[in-house]
């Protein structure tokens, strides 16, 4: 690596040396400034000279065709004799180290001298026209003059297009020559300018690009050689220190360099474990081993060897170590082998006496897995007794809660009972006196006002709807009262239904429209009309509930085969479908707190299973709720 920076470091000095002296102010810049600036040396004064030799051909051309001497300096030989003077002051700025303002300089004299001879030379149309292939002369400089700001480039390329649009709009009555002749000419030169323009950017472009990229490459190469330099010296500073022993062969096994921790491993100086050394120190009884071991990994292609073998010393002692060897390959051949080895006497030895220890464990084990096997026995014999009497708790318990649920239901309906027959007989008495008083007020009416018995005959029947009402009322309680404890009878469905309306007429009326579709035939069950009466109230009080404003109940009874459907259906709030699983569970609600107990359709369900029938439930959320009831008929 020092190598290439000293020839590198030798080249770029002869380099600067071979800079003219006049630019000697760029020996200390970067080699792409050099070079520009050597390159506009020389070009200025090959200018000079192809500005001598212009002015012989243009004076010649212009003298052969006997042009009028004034006219001739004044529009073409002034001009170009003006241009020596713009080019001794790029020169001089050249030579002071201004190569950006020197660069142009030169190329701006150019354009303006020549747009000059455009605009001032009035002879020959052909040569006037023709003069603007030193513009673009001038223009083919730009990727040496341009240093960082590509866009330059076109700023000249359309001041040059803008300057020959000008040049035909302001002398158009110069050029004897038709517009489609002048249209073509400016095509074809805006074109060219264009063309130009673009090649010099991406000249620009690709050249920056390069030096960019060499220049990366070049800081790479160095970054990778200081590198390579610091891995090369770590890894000798590591292999030095290394707690393990480090080995290098070639591809015929012979050892080209150990580490001193192999030396001391293996009981051999480094210059005795050179070459073939390194097999004297393996065991005789394991050297055959070895070699079948890394031959064979070889032949496999395998990443890397692992193998266990031992080390003899010069003193006789033994030491067992583990050695791992890498193949070093090139070009898909393996030229060698690097490896470590580490001494693991200590372990082998560890491991010997844990296999003795093993052996024993094992002996204790088995014996203590016997012992432990004769007592699981004895305890999945207990833990199946323990089982057996834990399931019959179980059971007894279930039986208890249920006992008790139907003791605590039972109390809350009997009591209920008493108290609806108490409100009933009370009813009862002002209800006879009310029906009778109004038999005597008829008769009263009929024996002394009898010409003002049709008007008085509405308010009587009123009063005999509103006894008759009230008495239905009281027949309902009457019903619902009957002790749960009581025989069971024939119940007519219809008529329980009809009855459970009439005790919710008051949470019905005026908000709600029933719709009643009950079968012709007789729909009898055989049960305890107390617990239908609350089986079908709680169903009917859910419906009603579930309804905010005005809505609709249906109820429909029909009979099929020995059983009897009875469906409710309401256009109340419904429920998601993944509650109804658990809306006949005892405390589930989905009311809010405080407005239902979550024990009604879990009675409702327990009794019609009882009575050996079936409750299913079909809701949607905001679409109603809709219970269909299946019931055994009475058998004749």
């Amino acid at each position: 690596m020092n190598t290439t920076k000293n020839s590198m470091h030798h080249h770029s000095k002869k380099d600067k040396d071979s800079l003219p002296k006049a630019l000697s102010i760029y020996k200390e810049k970067d080699f792409g400034l050099q070079e520009r600036a050597r390159f506009l040396y020389y070009l200025i004064f090959s200018l000079f000279a192809f500005i001598g030799l212009v002015i012989l051909y243009t004076g010649f051309i212009n003298f052969s065709l006997r042009v009028e001497k004034a006219e001739y300096f004044k529009s073409i030989l002034f001009p170009e004799l003006a241009l020596l003077p713009l080019i001794f002051v790029s020169y001089y700025f050249l030579v002071k180290g201004h190569f950006i303002v020197a660069s142009n300089m030169l190329v701006i004299s150019i354009l303006v001298i020549t747009w000059v001879i455009m605009w001032s030379f009035k002879q020959d149309v052909l040569n006037r026209l023709d003069t603007i292939v030193f513009a673009m002369a001038a223009l083919s400089m730009l990727p040496i003059v341009i240093n960082k700001i590509r866009w330059v480039v076109f700023l000249y390329i359309f001041a040059n297009i803008g300057m020959l649009l000008v040049f035909f709009v302001v002398l158009r009555e110069q050029f004897p020559i038709p517009v489609s002749a002048i249209v073509e000419y400016l095509c074809d030169v805006t074109i060219a300018f264009l063309f130009i323009g673009i090649v010099e950017y991406n000249i620009f472009r690709i050249d920056r690009k390069t030096r960019e990229r060499a220049m990366k490459d070049f800081n790479d190469r160095l970054q990778t050689e200081k590198a390579l330099n610091e891995s090369k010296q770590q890894f000798q500073i590591l292999a030095q220190m290394s707690p393990v022993g480090i080995f290098r062969t070639d591809a015929e096994g012979l050892t080209t360099y150990v580490n001193p921790k192999w030396c001391e491993i293996s009981g051999l100086s480094f210059d005795e474990a050179i070459d073939n050394g390194w097999y004297r120190a393996v065991h005789p009884d394991d050297l055959d081993f070895i070699m079948n071991k890394w031959n064979t990994d070889s032949a496999l292609k395998k990443s890397k060897s692992v193998a266990e073998y031992r080390f003899v010393r010069s003193d006789g002692s033994v030491s067992w170590v583990l050695g791992d060897a890498v193949p070093e390959v090139v070009d898909g051949e393996v030229k060698g082998y690097i490896g470590t080895i580490t001494n693991i006497t200590n372990v082998i030895a560890a491991q010997k006496e844990l296999e003795k220890y093993r052996n024993q464990l094992e002996h204790l084990v088995y014996e203590r897995t016997c012992d432990l096997e004769a007592a699981n026995e004895k305890l999945n014999s207990s833990n199946m007794a323990l089982d057996k009497q834990r399931k019959e708790l179980q059971d007894a318990y279930n039986d208890l809660r249920d006992a008790q649920n139907k003791l605590i239901q039972a109390e809350k309906m009997a009591s209920l009972g008493v108290l609806a027959a108490g409100i009933a007989h009370e009813i009862n008495n002002p209800l006879n006196f009310i029906k009778g008083g109004a038999t005597g007020l008829t008769t009263f009416i009929d024996e002394n006002f009898s010409e003002k018995k049709n008007e008085v005959a509405p308010l009587i029947e009123c009063i005999q709807v509103g006894v008759q009402r009230a008495a239905e009322i009281v027949t309902s309680l009457n019903l619902y009262s009957r002790r749960d404890d009581l025989p069971a009878s024939e119940c007519n469905i219809n008529a329980i239904i009809d009855s459970c309306l009439v005790m919710l007429h008051s949470e019905i009326k005026y908000r709600l429209e029933v719709i009643k579709d009950y079968t012709n035939e007789p729909v009898l069950v055989f049960g305890n009309e107390g617990r239908l009466h609350q089986v079908f109230l709680n169903i009917l009080t859910n419906a009603i509930q579930s309804i905010s404003g005005k809505g609709q109940i249906s109820v429909k009874t029909i009979t099929k085969s020995d059983k009897c459907l009875i469906t409710i259906k309401d256009s109340g709030c419904g429920m998601s479908r993944d509650l109804i699983p658990r809306i006949t569970d005892p405390f589930f609600t989905t009311k809010d707190p405080g407005k239902g107990t979550g024990l009604g359709l879990s009675i409702t369900y327990n009794i019609i299973k009882d009575l050996g029938g079936i409750i299913e439930f079909e809701s949607e959320k905001g679409k109603g709720t809709k219970v269909t009831v299946v019931l055994p008929l009475l058998n004749e």
